[in-house]
């Protein structure tokens, strides 16, 4: 039987992420101005500041692809809708626990100090889960499933593993 789901969530840009965008590309505007006017050392200011400023507009818009294929788990984070990178993969008979993150039934799995990758939407109106994966180290991945990934994932790992 084959078992595929593919989700993507778009992750909520920060307030102060696009903040600090709009602060950066102004403050280089106006070191362009001035090293024309002022002295040709803020063009070299401007440089710096234009390379900074495309960096962080690169990752501004966050999506994140989760892929379950079979009994493998990946997660792909895209940039800009243009840019792909690959952030994780996880086979599925290696999770202990699927639930909402602030379940208290994830107390029992989960260790104190264990690795958390947060690969969620940021959107306080949709629920997070919290997968840990019991591998060499016990590995919390927050994600924000549909309800198609939760049924698949459902029927995927031995009873009372997934809760909603």
């Amino acid at each position: 039987m084959d078992q595929y789901c593919e989700y993507l969530v778009k992750q909520r840009t920060a307030p102060w992420r696009k903040g600090l965008n709009f602060l950066t590309a102004a403050l280089c505007v106006l070191c362009l101005i001035g090293g024309f006017r002022i002295t040709p050392w803020l063009l070299l200011l401007a440089v710096a500041l234009g390379a900074g400023a495309w960096f962080l507009f690169r990752t501004t818009e966050v999506e994140y692809e989760y892929l379950l294929i079979e009994e493998e788990f990946s997660v792909d984070c895209i940039y800009q809708k243009s840019r792909r990178k690959h952030k994780a993969t996880y086979p599925v008979l290696r999770f202990a626990m699927v639930a909402p993150s602030d379940s208290p039934r994830l107390g029992g799995v989960r260790k104190e100090g264990c690795k958390v990758l947060d690969f969620s939407s940021h959107d306080p109106q949709k629920e997070t889960y919290s997968i840990v994966c019991k591998d060499q180290d016990v590995t919390e991945i927050r994600i924000t499933p549909d309800d198609r990934l939760l049924s698949l994932l459902e029927r995927m790992l031995p009873s009372g593993t997934v809760t909603r």
